[in-house]
Parts: C-alpha cells; structure tokens; sequence
C-alpha cells in the first residue's frame, strides 16, 4: 500500500523538520575560514546514544546579487565572527511547487554538513556530496536530511544549494551571457568542501558526488571537466547521466523568451545583462513563472534552461566528448569510479505531463490507460520531435511505435508509454555512460543498479496498472525519509539500510561490495552486469535488453540501410543528355533529351556507426540544395566529375558520365565518328534500314523519308524538305539545291 501526499504531509513534513530543528546543544568546528557553530541532535531510525552533527546554511559562495547575478560565483572568504550554522538556510528562486520549502530567496549559495557521532580530525571519513534534482529548476539542500546515511554509512554528508532556472542557467552564448552558473556554483562548493572538510573531520582526497535527476545529470557533466580534477574521485549518477537529452543542450530560446518579457533587447549585448541585473527579483519571477504555465501542454518533459557549450567549462557535448577516448575530457572521466542506475518506473516523469488537460484534450482515463492511437499519433511523435534522433524521422517515429504499441488493452499500453520515456530519457543514455567508462578501463570501476522495490510513499495518485518504485524513489531510500508505518515498512527499511551499505562502501573505496551483502558484478559492455535492489537483492545482465538493442543496433542499423537504400536506389533524379547532328546542308541540329537517374541524396554525411555515405552516383554531382541531381559538364565523367574527355567532331561532346565513353551522332560511325551512313542506312552506328521513294531520300539520322522540293529563290527564307523546321537566317542565289 502506497500513502498519498494529503495523508502524509504530517508524517514527512512537519514532523521530521521539527526533528532537525530540535537540537541538544551546540559544537563548534575552527576551519581555514573562522569558527562555525552547529548543533548535535538525535539521529531518526536508530539508536537513542547515536547523534550527529549538522551544520546549516554555510555560505560558500558571496551572494549572486547585483553584479553578481548571472555571473561566476565568486568565494565568501572567511567569517568576521563565529557563524551561525544552527538554523536551516534558504532555497534558491524557484516556483512554488514543494510544501516542505518555506523560505526562497536569490541569496542562497549555501551548504549542509552532516558528521555522524564524533568529529575527529585524526580519523577521517570518506565524504558524500549531494547534489539534488529538479529539472535545474527546483529543489533544495534543505530537502534531504544526511543525518541516517551519515551514521549508518559512516560518512561526512554535504548537501549543496546551487542557482535554479533563469538564476542558474540564463545564456545566450554568448561573452555576455554563458550561462552555466548553476554549475560554477557546483564547482565552487565542491572546492569549499575540498579545502575546509578537514575541519569537520572529513578526508579531502575521499569524496564522492552523488545525485539525482539533474542532480545525476550534474554530478555526471563535473565527471567530463578535467579542471576538476582533485576536487573529487567517484560519481554516483542516481537517474540521470550526461548523455540524457534532458541533461544538455540549449537554453537561448527560453532566454530570449524572459528577455522579451522583461523588455530587454538581447540583441545589445553591451546593455543586455545590466537590464537583466537591474531587475527586481520579484520581476524576474513573476515573468519567469509566467513563461513556465505557458508550456504546461507538450507532451514531452522539457528542460527550458539547462547546462549548454560555453567555450569555458565545456567545449563540446557530452556526446562529442565521450566520443573522443583520447581527449583530457574523457580521460577525466575514465579515472574516476562510476556507478549508476536506475528506478524500475522511471516513467513515472509522464504523470505531470500527461494531466487533466491532456486527457480531456486526447480523451482519455490515464486510471484506466492510455490508448495506442494516441500514443503513436501524438505521444511518440512529440516526443520524438523534443528529442531529435537525427534520421529517417518518418522511419523512426514508426518504428517505435511498432516497438512500444501494445493494443491488447490501454492499461498494458500505458505500461509500455511509461518505458518508452523512461528509455529515452534515463535508460538508453544510462548503457551508453556504462558502455564507454567500461571499455578497455583499467584505471576505474563501473558498477549499474536497478532499484525495483516499491517506495511505500507516492506523491502521485498512482493508477492499478502501475508497478515499480518511481522516479527519484531513490532518494527516499537513500536518505531513509521518516516514512509512517505501513504493511512493507520492514522491506523498505532493510532495502535502505542496504542501499546506504553500498553507496558509503563506494564512497570509501570505489567498490559498493563487502562480505555482508550481496555480491554486486562489476560492469563490462558485453555482460552488462547490475544488481536488482529490492527485498530479494540479486544481480543479473543486460537489463531491458531487448529495449536496449532496439536503439542502440536495430534502430541505427535500419536507419544506415534505409539511408544507403533510399538515396542511392529509390531516389529518381533528372539530368539531361544534348543530342546533336549534322544535316544534310551541314548545319548542326541539337535536341535536349531528359532522363531520369538513380542516384545518391545526402542525409547526412555520416550515418550510424560511422559509416560513411557516399555524396553522389558515379557521373552526378551534388546542387546546392544537397540533391545529386546535375549531371557532369560535357568534357567530365566519372566519380565526382572528377576526370576529363575529349569526343571527336561528329560525337555528342558530352560524353559518357559514368564511364567516359563518346557517342557518334546518329548518322555517323567509325571510332573518330567520320564516316557516313552508307545509303539505305541510319541511326544510332547506321545499324537501321530505310526505304524510300524515287523522289525521296532516307535521313540518315533519323530516317526519314523527306521529298525534294528543288527551290530557285533569291534572299528568301525557305523549306528545303518537307517535314523539316524552318531554318532562319539561310539564304540562297540563284542555285537548285538537290540533296541527293
């Protein structure tokens, strides 16, 4: 039985912060930076004689106010007098979408530290480093109580605010606008933390980040920075990685959207950024919330600002990064210790997507289901447009929803919608990050989850058709949240206390592993080796295998065949053949003949698996529309044109595109194309026969039977041969013409 939010706010809300507020007496730590003042409280889930020590809201970075907002974090530097880490600090500007967070504010660079029982600078532990989720849009430090993972996993916990939204991801990608200072704030706490964790009892050459969602997307782009090299030396990356199409991409479009809003002319880029700072918060969030309830009906789960290229911290794509193994970049991230996973619903992202309205727009009960003819006209489609697989996208959007259409009932296909997202977005990205850390590593280990025990607490109003613990479920079991008892708490307690056993074994020594639990394979990209964390903990290979190899080899292998096939057989292209000969007075008729070639369009010049595709047929040469339909010049042939010809006199001077091969005239024959037709004889090598009247005489060329009409005409246009086009301009003195 899952608990809904009405029915549990008390339970997970209230009565846990009045725990975290409610403390014993005070300690205070001496650090590089000044004294700091925390509290010493009870630790929820154990015993009474355990206790930990939390700090609050230590400011880490100066506040990202006037000069400072959309700009590089920039150090606190040491405190005048002891701080004060007693009481909770603020959460970064965000919407109002979690209960639990009461207090926002733009002066928000901000940390937590968790000790567990003593605070020893002899005896130092590994260090955790949490990084929340939250689309780069919400969530706080605040949210997640490190005090159970602390003790029970004896580690130092840091929880770690960083600027959301438009505050922490506004770019135009440009000098003036970069972006990516969510990240620098990232950066600066993990260096605060590398410099002053020693005081709190902390090993600095110890430190682990994990996070989840975009906490994992984060934790998993700081892993492909190589100046971030010392700062930590294992990632665990909780739903979501860097090559996830939500965790990277482009966020000028929802820039210049809010600059529309708030009357700033983002084409000056000299003025731009001081009316963006001359702002009020207020202005800021008002217009920024407006910009968010304008896209509440795509069906797709959108990340309007997010980490993009800055030239700075990074100069590629994950994508591009990772597929260079030689680079600094990817060399970081090979020697660091990786382990990632994820949730058995990951889907679960789908039901703020598909609300109220969309149903009532598409008709349909998502208690009931989800039809299949929404979800391969509507669902797939948008999806799929958000995405951009480069491609085929017609073959594409079809083959997945051969894929993933189920019609045997709604309830059963909604099943497969919810792994379609999941996929895409989490699962498929994740077996690439494994696939690449994995191959030829010597210098790291990779290890993958899958979490499949149902979270006794939901959010959601969740439909009978759905199994499986959701998205960001995890944390809960991580940070073991105050969960009011119902008939599987003994199961979610004993799956949490193991997942803390192997996430702070990781955080130690880079391994989850330990002779008290379950044997957890180290993954390679042929087995593809995970552990399934539930109440009967096992491990197994090749997790949603057949889903797998749909996208990462069925999919690109039909995609390359259907690229070569299309543009190199099916595609008709015109070109066009001058035919010429001479007549019978000697002058030169040329015609214009139209054909139809088969060649080569490009979709791309490289398609999946590197396979290179070859830019035109043989004799055609590319427009500039990317079609290959031009035939070569008169004196080219061959591959790209690239070779010369020279054709006799009496031969068509465009010779052969693709062999280089001349053409007699109709009429003519012989190598050089000098001799005529014998009599009775035309066409093409004067392989055709003629008959024709006394009074008439068999073209050569053509083989027409023309009469003569002997003319005797002074400065005249005339008719030499019936049938024959006027020529104009051919005079004649006094002469009888007789073709014969």
């Amino acid at each position: 039985m899952k608990y809904e939010k009405d029915r549990v706010k008390t339970w997970v809300d209230d009565i846990p912060r009045t725990m975290m507020d409610a403390g014993y007496s005070d300690v205070e730590v001496q650090t590089p930076l000044g004294n700091i003042r925390g509290v010493k409280r009870a630790v929820p889930h154990t015993s009474p004689s355990e206790k930990v020590y939390v700090f609050y809201g230590i400011p880490f970075a100066k506040p990202p106010v006037g000069e400072l907002r959309f700009a590089k974090p920039q150090p606190y530097g040491k405190f005048n007098d002891t701080f004060d880490a007693t009481k909770m600090g603020s959460a970064c500007l965000q919407p109002p979408v979690f209960p639990d967070i009461k207090h926002y504010s733009e002066d928000c660079l901000q940390l937590n530290v968790y000790v567990a029982n003593n605070i020893s600078t002899s005896n130092k532990k590994s260090v955790m480093v949490w990084i929340h989720g939250g689309g780069y849009a919400l969530g706080s430090a605040i949210q997640t109580d490190g005090s159970i993972l602390a003790t029970k996993g004896d580690v130092i916990v840091v929880t770690v605010n960083y600027r959301l939204g438009v505050f922490g991801f506004f770019s135009l990608n440009n000098d003036a606008s970069r972006g990516n200072y969510g990240i620098w704030d990232q950066i600066l706490a993990l260096k605060w933390v590398k410099n002053n964790i020693m005081s709190f009892g902390g090993n600095p050459d110890s430190i682990t980040i994990f996070g989840e969602s975009a906490g994992g997307f984060s934790v998993s782009l700081l892993s492909l920075i190589p100046q971030n090299q010392g700062l930590f030396h294992r990632v665990i990356a909780q739903s979501g990685t860097a090559l996830s199409p939500l965790a990277f991409g482009d966020s000028r479009p929802a820039t210049i959207e809010i600059a529309n809003l708030l009357q700033c002319n983002y084409n000056d880029s000299d003025n731009f950024i001081e009316c963006m700072r001359n702002k009020t918060v207020e202005e800021i969030s008002n217009n920024y919330l407006a910009f968010v309830s304008r896209n509440t009906k795509r069906l797709a789960p959108v990340v309007d600002f997010m980490p993009n290229v800055d030239n700075e911290l990074f100069n590629q794509t994950p994508t591009e990064i990772i597929r260079n193994m030689s680079s600094k970049e990817f060399q970081f991230f090979a020697s660091l210790d990786l382990m990632s996973g994820v949730m058995r619903q990951e889907g679960s992202v789908l039901f703020e997507i598909l609300n109220a309205e969309i149903q009532k727009k598409y008709n349909f009960d998502l208690a009931a289901g989800i039809p299949t003819v929404f979800v391969c006209n509507y669902f797939i489609p948008a999806f799929l447009d958000y995405i951009h697989i480069p491609g085929n996208q017609q073959l594409i959007k079809s083959s997945a929803c051969d894929k993933y259409r189920d019609t045997r009932s709604e309830a059963k296909q909604a099943t497969y919608a919810f792994d379609f997202a999941a996929d895409l977005i989490f699962t498929i990205p994740l077996v690439k990050v494994l696939d690449v850390h994995s191959t030829n590593n010597v210098h790291a280990r990779t290890f993958q989850y899958l979490v499949t025990e149902e979270y006794p607490y939901s959010y959601y109003t969740l439909p009978g058709w759905y199994e499986g613990p959701s998205h960001a479920d995890d944390v809960g079991f991580i940070f073991q949240f105050f969960i009011p008892p119902t008939d599987n708490i003994k199961n979610y307690l004993a799956v949490s206390d193991k997942m803390i056993a192997f996430w702070s074994n990781f955080a130690k020594k880079g391994d989850p592993n330990d002779n008290s639990l379950e044997r957890w394979p180290v993954y390679n990209n042929q087995t593809r080796g995970y552990i399934i964390l539930d109440s009967g903990t096992k491990s197994d290979m090749k997790y949603a295998d057949s889903r797998v190899r749909f996208w990462l080899e069925e999919l690109p292998d039909k995609l390359a065949y259907s690229a070569l096939e299309t543009y190199r057989t099916l595609v008709e292209c015109p070109y066009y053949v001058r035919r010429c000969r001479t007549n019978w007075i000697g002058q030169r008729v040329c015609t214009t003949e139209r054909r139809i070639g088969l060649c080569s369009k490009i979709l791309t010049r490289t398609v999946f698996k590197n396979k290179d595709v070859p830019a035109c047929c043989t004799g055609y040469t590319e427009t500039a529309d990317g079609r290959c339909a031009q035939d070569c010049d008169d004196d080219k042939y061959g591959f790209q044109c690239q070779k010369s010809c020279a054709c006799p006199t009496n031969a068509n001077p465009s010779c052969d595109v693709t062999d280089g091969s001349c053409t007699c005239y109709p009429g003519w024959q012989g190598s050089d194309c000098n001799i005529v037709c014998p009599s009775g004889t035309f066409g093409q090598d004067c392989k055709n026969t003629c008959s024709c009247a006394d009074n008439e005489s068999c073209d050569s060329a053509d083989g027409n039977c023309v009469s003569v009409v002997p003319l005797k005409t002074k400065g005249k246009v005339i008719h030499l041969c019936e049938g024959y086009p006027v020529y104009n301009n051919i005079y004649f003195e006094n002469e009888i013409f007789n073709p014969l």
